[in-house]
C-alpha cells in the first residue's frame, strides 16, 4: 500500500519569553542594587552616628574629667613638703601617676576628636595626631607626604581614611612595640596610596584571619576593612614575625 508520512511542525514564538526573562534579571539586579544603597545608607548614618558620639564623648572628657585633673594637679603641686622620707616619696609617686593619667586622658580625647580634619584636610590632621602619639608614646612615627598631596576628599572618605591610619598607628603601638612608624602619602591622577609601616614584632596574619571575627575586630583589622570598603578603598596588609608590619590604602581621587 501506499506509505503515508506526516510532518508535523510546531513554532512557538520565544520572543516573549526572552523579554519576560531579561525583565525578571533587571528586577532582580535593580532589587540588589536597592539593598547595596539601603546597606551603605545605614552604613553612613552608623559612622556619622559614631564621629559625633566621639566628639562627644571628647568634649565631656576635656571640659569634665581633664579640668578636674588639671585642678588636682595643681593642688598637689602646691602642697608642702613633708619631714617624713615615706610622705614625700608617696607624694612624688602619685605627682609621676597623675601626669601619665592627665596624659593618657589627653590621648584618648585626642584620639576621639580630630578638629584638624575637618578645618585642614587629611594629611594635616594625620601629621598632628602622628606628632601627638609619637610625643605621648615615646615611639618615633614620622608623617612622609611625597607628592605634596593637598586636596580635600569628601567628608566621609575623609573620615574613614583617618580612622584607618589612626587604627594601623595604635595597633602597631599596642601589638608590635616598634622603635619607628612610617606614614606615607603619594598620589597620582586617579588614587592616593597611604602606606604605615613599622619596624615591630608583627605577626602571623593567617593565624589571626583564621581565628575568627572576634580577634580580627580585637585587632583592628575588620574595622579597617569595613572602613576601606565602604569608601570603594584597597586595602592590603603584609606582616611577618620579626619583620613588621606594611598596611597599604589605596583611595580613588574624584575629580
Amino acid at each position: 500500500g501506499e506509505e503515508i508520512r506526516e510532518l508535523v511542525m510546531v513554532a512557538t514564538d520565544i520572543t516573549q519569553e526572552k523579554e519576560a526573562r531579561l525583565r525578571s534579571r533587571e528586577i532582580n539586579r535593580e532589587e540588589i542594587e536597592k539593598k547595596v544603597k539601603e546597606h551603605r545608607y545605614r552604613s553612613e548614618l552608623i559612622l556619622e552616628g559614631q564621629e559625633e558620639e566621639r566628639s562627644r564623648i571628647s568634649r565631656e572628657m576635656h571640659d569634665g574629667v581633664g579640668q578636674i585633673l588639671t585642678a588636682l594637679k595643681m593642688n598637689m603641686e602646691s602642697m608642702v613638703p613633708s619631714s617624713s622620707i615615706h610622705t614625700r616619696r608617696r607624694l612624688e609617686e602619685s605627682k609621676i601617676l597623675l601626669k601619665n593619667l592627665i596624659g593618657e586622658v589627653r590621648r584618648i580625647s585626642f584620639n576621639l576628636r580630630p578638629s584638624s580634619l575637618s578645618d585642614f584636610g587629611i594629611v594635616p590632621a594625620v601629621k598632628k595626631f602622628t606628632s601627638e602619639i609619637s610625643q605621648l608614646s615615646g615611639i618615633e612615627i614620622e608623617c612622609i607626604n611625597k607628592t605634596g598631596f593637598i586636596n580635600r576628599l569628601d567628608v566621609l572618605v575623609e573620615n574613614n581614611v583617618y580612622r584607618i591610619i589612626q587604627e594601623a598607628i595604635n595597633n602597631a603601638i599596642k601589638y608590635g612595640k616598634p622603635e619607628k612608624i612610617q606614614v606615607i602619602f603619594e598620589h597620582g591622577f586617579e588614587q592616593l596610596h597611604i602606606t604605615v609601616e613599622d619596624n615591630g614584632t608583627g605577626f602571623d596574619l593567617k593565624e589571626v584571619e583564621q581565628s575568627g571575627h572576634f580577634k580580627l575586630s580585637g585587632h583592628g583589622i575588620f574595622n579597617m576593612r569595613e572602613r576601606a570598603a565602604f569608601i570603594d578603598s584597597q586595602l592590603s596588609i603584609y606582616s611577618k614575625i620579626g619583620e613588621g608590619t606594611r598596611i597599604t590604602l589605596a583611595v580613588p581621587i574624584k575629580t
